[in-house]
């Protein structure tokens, strides 16, 4: 229990008090990378100590994280590039191009349906090696970490005036 608040505080700590992850053109900062690999650690820590993994157990699920959290970034750059062409679609006082913005809405759909199926592979991959009692625990242990850095990113969008 102990742990578990420690890495708490420690996520939101350096989710709140890192420099802003993205620049004003929106380009990743250097410091981005490193802050998430310390998160991932301490993220693969906790879940090898929750789930109760063996070496091995805990070795395949660094890789499979690692493999489709890669996948999702990518997915979700390409979400902010549809965005914003659709923002640039949308300029008040003018004329959006119909048939681009299908194209985009059709695009936002299917990297939103990528993101979910994603999530479903990387379940499935996980049933090679975790029984579901271990996965049931590992999703909800991902689900709180990520609520946990939602609430310290809008704390800090606050903060800073956002």
């Amino acid at each position: 229990m102990m742990f578990r608040n420690a890495l708490a505080l420690a996520i939101v700590a350096l989710t709140v008090m890192a420099p802003p992850l993205t620049g004003q053109d929106g380009q990743d900062r250097p410091n981005r990378q490193q802050l998430m690999r310390q998160i991932e650690q301490r993220f693969m820590a906790r879940a090898t100590e929750e789930l109760g993994l063996d070496a091995e157990q805990a070795e395949r699920l660094r890789s499979t994280v690692t493999h489709f959290a890669i996948e999702r970034r990518l997915l979700e750059q390409r979400e902010r590039d549809v965005k914003r062409g659709l923002t640039g679609q949308l300029r008040p006082g003018v004329a959006a191009d119909q048939d681009s913005l299908v194209v985009l809405l059709d695009a936002l759909t299917e990297t939103r349906m990528s993101y979910i199926q994603s999530f479903k592979d990387e379940l499935t991959e996980m049933t090679e090696y975790l029984d579901p009692v271990q996965r049931a625990q590992y999703v909800m242990l991902r689900e709180r970490l990520l609520q946990q850095i939602r609430r310290a990113q809008a704390a800090r969008q606050r903060q800073e005036g956002r």
